[in-house]
């Protein structure tokens, strides 16, 4: 496993962070007045994600994060797996 992880960091090293950068947009989000009032959004790099180009490395989020109705039917589907109600 340390192997595979170590040839991951050498094909693909720009996309490692280090705990500092990875914890950015965490402070960010906690304490920006910016995200006031604002939920469920989803946040990289210190700001509101954009829609993927496609390209993985390139970030952003899919059509499909905010797609209310593909959600209210996870959430049903939740529901009844669960065999709870909320």
């Amino acid at each position: 496993m340390q192997q595979q992880f170590g040839q991951l960091i050498k094909d693909y090293p720009g996309i490692w962070k280090t705990i500092s950068q990875g914890a950015a947009t965490y402070c960010w989000a906690s304490t920006t007045p910016d995200l006031r009032g604002k939920t469920g959004l989803y946040l990289e790099g210190r700001h509101v994600a954009e829609p993927t180009t496609g390209d993985p490395l390139q970030g952003g989020h899919s059509d499909y994060a905010y797609d209310k109705m593909s959600a209210k039917k996870l959430w049903d589907i939740s529901i009844e797996v669960l065999g709870t109600q909320f």
